[in-house]
């Protein structure tokens, strides 16, 4: 004699089934958000390094007249614009925009900023379709006075 199994007493047949679609869409959305957060952290080291660079091509155009007299390193503020743009342009970089360039005795800062669209971010409610980043740098001038 086969013997029956009892009813399942909380009655919930097939409730994982309802589950597993919900389960794969939030699945998927966090991935779209650590996609679109990992583009963005790539794109802003990537302006950092720009950033380094045209700061320290502007801290090369050094005035070596200002050293030679004696009255420490000096950039002119133009020249160090100059020399932030040229280093832009030979890097090919679509959409990055100088903020600012600032030249003091010693140093030059530079600030970049970037507009970076977001990947999955347009098709996700709620959520910018692009966000603008800055990097800025800071070049030294270091000069040996022992040469």
């Amino acid at each position: 004699m086969l013997k029956r199994t009892p009813p399942d007493k909380t009655d919930q047949r097939g409730s994982v089934l309802m589950l597993m679609p919900a389960a794969v869409l939030i699945m998927i959305v966090l991935g779209a958000i650590v996609i679109d957060l990992s583009v963005l952290r790539m794109r802003a080291g990537e302006l950092d390094n720009v950033a380094t660079a045209a700061a320290n091509d502007a801290a090369g155009q050094l005035s070596d007249d200002s050293i030679y007299e004696g009255r420490g390193p000096t950039i002119a503020t133009s020249i160090a614009q100059r020399a932030v743009a040229e280093s832009l342009a030979a890097r090919n970089l679509d959409g990055v925009v100088v903020r600012a360039v600032v030249v003091q005795a010693d140093s030059v800062s530079v600030t970049l900023d970037l507009e970076v669209e977001m990947i999955f971010g347009r098709a996700l409610p709620g959520t910018d379709r692009s966000r603008q980043i800055t990097g800025q740098a800071t070049a030294r001038i270091l000069v040996d006075p022992f040469e």
